[in-house]
């Protein structure tokens, strides 16, 4: 038995081989779509590609999640934009949590980075290319010190390419960040984080399906919207990525984000990732050497390494005692390197005299 899954424009339809247990009908509309008439997409339409896979993984859906098939009928888009406005200028302080994930097809290369960065310019009337390296984040870490360095209430960041550490130090630190910047309404967009390193989310988006390539430079692209902590899915979110050299705002955040991405990837292939990035954590008390030099009874010039300690603790108190050790022996590497720092003598991290 078979079945037809029509593209937009109800042309050129496909074919797919059902499981013999499906009751039915031949002539069957699987994927009804319908088409967003907001201002997010063209008017013009796109023929969505599906390959094999693809094609099957929407089969095993529709199989498994019963409320599959109405979704399909229902453009989620204009309601979920609302309700991200809503929450985000509201005079009642809430935030929300935004998960893109994969789902049908390959879990890279979807888009996900693009539909984030879409969704922060669609909901910050100000955002402007030079606010990407101030929200958008490649690990907890990172986030939370855009977080502390960002002055104002009402805004979104993203972390994107996130590295699975498992130490509980990263997890603390994410499920901080999103629980105590309610009363801020800071918002957050996140791109395939597990569920288990945060502590709610109100949207979760899952890729379904793109245009045709033949189309480019031209790309709409479309998610499912499902409930979370739950297999019901709400309907889905359309929406058109903009071409690059046609939107000169779009190309300019897209040439930033691409500049924070290379970078991230650099300390990747370094092997340098691991979810805590020390020697830029060590900087904040490297910058503040003189609080913590003082002299022993010869009158000979060194960090206090008790004084020290303590602030690592105090600044990272989530953070695992060997990650504070790591913090504490970049900054005394920095001094060794640069003993001008003291006015006399040479950095010891024990005064061997006393």
């Amino acid at each position: 038995m078979s079945s037809s899954i029509p593209d937009e424009r109800n042309e050129d339809l496909f074919r797919l081989e059902l499981k013999p247990k499906q009751d039915l009908e031949p002539s069957q509309r699987l994927l009804d779509w319908k088409y967003s008439k907001s201002n997010l997409i063209w008017n013009e339409s796109l023929k969505w590609q599906h390959s094999l896979a693809e094609k099957d993984d929407i089969i095993d859906l529709l199989e498994n999640y019963p409320s599959l098939k109405q979704a399909l009928k229902i453009d989620y888009t204009p309601h979920f934009l609302e309700d991200l406005k809503y929450r985000l200028y509201g005079k009642i302080p809430r935030n929300w949590v935004v998960n893109i994930q994969g789902l049908v097809g390959t879990p890279t290369g979807i888009f996900k980075s693009a539909l984030g960065l879409c969704i922060m310019r669609a909901v910050m009337p100000n955002f402007t290319p030079d606010m990407v390296k101030k929200l958008v984040a490649f690990t907890p870490y990172q986030l939370l010190q855009l977080v502390k360095n960002y002055p104002y209430r009402r805004t979104v960041f993203m972390l994107d390419e996130y590295i699975h550490d498992l130490k509980f130090s990263s997890v603390y630190q994410l499920q901080n960040i999103v629980e105590q910047c309610r009363e801020w309404q800071l918002c957050f967009i996140f791109c395939d984080v597990p569920k288990e390193t945060y502590t709610f989310s109100s949207y979760v988006l899952e890729r379904l399906d793109e245009s045709d390539d033949k189309y480019l430079p031209k790309k709409r692209v479309r998610y499912l919207i499902r409930k979370p902590d739950s297999d019901r899915f709400r309907g889905f979110v359309v929406w058109d990525i903009p071409p690059l050299n046609e939107d000169k705002n779009w190309t300019a955040v897209w040439n930033e984000y691409m500049k924070l991405k290379r970078r991230h990837q650099q300390q990747v292939m370094k092997g340098r990732i691991t979810g805590f990035d020390f020697e830029s954590a060590s900087k904040i008390f490297t910058k503040r050497i003189h609080e913590f030099i003082d002299s022993n009874r010869y009158g000979d010039k060194r960090i206090n390494k008790g004084v020290l300690e303590m602030e690592i603790y105090k600044q990272f108190p989530d953070n695992t005692n060997q990650e504070r050790k790591l913090i504490y022996n970049a900054v005394l590497d920095y001094v060794r390197k640069h003993p001008e720092v003291l006015s006399e003598g040479f950095i010891t991290e024990i005064d061997n005299r006393e």
